[in-house]
């Protein structure tokens, strides 16, 4: 699934922004903010979380994560990522840090 989100850029052509939710995830309250958040200057709206980053890449946990998809349109994004920087053996989920900003 992780890979096929570096895909929605082309997938979904006509949308500037997605929020996806993983499947095990129960929504408890209202997420209509979350379609607010101001995306102008960010790739990923997500929860990093540092126990799991390292130096090179920060852990983003995309259980619940907003996609700027125009973003990574304008700047050939989902061209950038390798195979490590989407997913590493255990499943994880990064961002690098040097290139990509998270809100």
């Amino acid at each position: 699934m992780v890979l096929l989100r570096a895909a929605f850029p082309k997938i979904f052509p006509h949308l500037d922004r997605i929020l996806t939710i993983d499947n095990d995830t129960i929504v408890r309250e209202n997420i209509s903010e979350l379609w607010e958040l101001n995306m102008k200057n960010y790739y990923i709206a997500g929860c990093i979380e540092p126990k799991k980053s390292t130096p090179n890449f920060n852990y983003i946990n995309m259980g619940v994560a907003m996609i700027n998809l125009r973003a990574w349109r304008e700047n050939h994004i989902d061209d950038q990522l390798t195979h490590e920087e989407c997913i590493d053996s255990q499943d994880q989920h990064h961002a690098p840090k040097q290139t990509d900003p998270v809100l």
